[in-house]
């Protein structure tokens, strides 16, 4: 009876050493598709013009809106890091805009800042 009892133990620490392995797994797989995922859904994001490649951050300092655009940070909003009222052609709080077709970016605010703050 003992010796049922030891192999049913050993079953068990093994049956539970198995699954926290596969579990382990798992999230780690999650993980790392969640990771790529992101990725991409931001890649697409910055070639649609509904995303920036980089927000602005700060101590950033531009010599221009040539600059911006090259960094991937256009365009830039009154209260940004990296804003000039020098870059704001027509004094809408945008600075280096990019009015082309496709580019959704002009006129739209990020992480819920409104225009002017």
């Amino acid at each position: 009876m003992q010796a049922l009892r030891s192999s049913t133990s050993l079953i068990l620490i093994g049956a539970g050493l198995f699954g926290a392995i596969v579990g382990a797994g798992s999230i780690m797989a999650t993980l790392q598709n969640t990771a790529r995922l992101t990725a991409s859904l931001h890649d697409l994001g910055v070639e649609s013009g509904m995303m920036r490649r980089r927000p602005p951050q700060a101590g950033d300092h531009w010599s221009g809106c040539t600059a911006v655009r090259r960094a991937g940070s256009a365009p830039l909003y009154a209260g940004e890091p990296g804003y000039s009222a020098n870059m704001d052609g027509d004094s809408d709080g945008v600075a280096c805009e990019d009015p082309g077709p496709g580019n959704h970016l002009s006129g739209r605010r990020f992480a819920g800042r409104r225009r002017g703050h």
